[in-house]
């Protein structure tokens, strides 16, 4: 009768287990759907899978993109005299993250197609925090936003970190990804994309109302610059480090950002977003730049510069509508000029 009892709980053990296995892969391939994926980024999801119709351009980025690159001036800008309007979409969101911006590129040209360029706001190598999250170029909510699949290509982002660091990363990312398919089962967040409508698409943007102008921050930002620098068209031209081990994520994916628009016969381009009072990028960075991505990286001189900073912006990292249609101006320009040459 014992051993009866033993063989009995061992076959309802093994049975919980095969169904808590078995719910925990339901789980995880339910979360794999769009809807799911960008519940944290509703507006992402919306300009991807809630429009019909292709897009010219594409922009990704931090914030500051986001702020700072109007999708409509930007289409105007590119539009041919007589042509039907280019639609442009800017799905830049807050954080870095260079392969979930990959992915929101990846996920539009398979779902809309895009006909002319993607354009990527280059985070210069300095700026990164020091957790794991911000230190591997990660979005914080990475692990949710990405598709199973390319989680087994996360060791290959950071090829000189020891394996143990890597194999970290990735038990995080899968632990990460559990949690917030729960999170999201529970709590219905991803409902708010399913029942959004399909419209026609034109050109858009998340960054919504313009940021509160913060008077007295630009200006102590100002004054302990000036203090520091001096006015900043004295300063020499800003040339910037690259090959930090904590950045090879980054540069990974951005070879990966070129290999896919030369796949897809698509101009690339990488944008300097320049903040508060900053000085030009200089010439030798951005030549350096294009040699080891085979890709231009554009950045404003100094005359339009001058243009953005009167009054362009909200706080010293972000452009408001001044500012952010100067500088949508100049880019347009310079994705035309490309665009006659080739």
């Amino acid at each position: 009768m014992q051993q009866l009892r033993q063989h009995v709980i061992r076959a309802a053990a093994g049975v919980a287990l095969a169904v808590l296995v078995v719910g925990v892969a339901v789980l995880l391939n339910w979360s794999d759907q769009p809807e799911v994926r960008y519940s944290s980024l509703p507006c992402v999801y919306r300009g991807i899978y809630a429009r019909s119709g292709a897009v010219s351009v594409v922009v990704v980025g931090t914030s500051r993109a986001s702020w700072g690159i109007s999708p409509t001036v930007l289409a105007d800008e590119i539009t041919p005299p007589s042509a039907a309007p280019r639609v442009v979409i800017n799905l830049a969101r807050s954080w870095r993250g260079t392969q979930q911006m990959l992915q929101q590129v990846r996920d539009l040209a398979t779902e809309r197609g895009i006909r002319q360029a993607i354009v990527v706001e280059y985070v210069r190598e300095g700026e990164v925090g020091d957790t794991t999250q911000t230190y591997y170029d990660y979005l914080p909510m990475n692990a949710e936003a990405m598709p199973l699949r390319s989680f087994a290509d996360d060791p290959q982002l950071k090829p000189r970190e020891p394996a143990y660091l890597r194999l970290r990363d990735l038990l995080g990312q899968w632990q990460q990804r559990l949690d917030s398919a729960l999170t999201a089962f529970g709590t219905g967040s991803w409902r708010h994309n399913r029942d959004v409508a399909m419209v026609p698409g034109t050109s858009e943007g998340c960054a919504g109302p313009d940021r509160t102008v913060e008077v007295d921050h630009l200006a102590s930002y100002a004054k302990e610059r000036m203090r520091r620098f001096g006015p900043w068209q004295q300063h020499v031209p800003v040339t910037w480090g690259m090959g930090a081990i904590n950045a090879d994520a980054q540069r990974v994916s951005i070879h990966q950002f070129v290999a896919f628009a030369r796949a897809h016969d698509l101009d690339i381009y990488f944008v300097a977003m320049p903040r508060y009072l900053d000085p030009p990028v200089s010439r030798a960075f951005v030549d350096r730049f294009e040699r080891r991505f085979g890709a231009p990286l554009l950045a404003p001189p100094p005359q339009v510069l001058a243009r953005l900073y009167p009054n362009g912006f909200a706080d010293p990292n972000h452009m408001r509508a001044p500012g952010r249609d100067r500088y949508s101006q100049w880019l347009g320009q310079q994705l035309n000029a490309d665009e006659s040459e080739s």
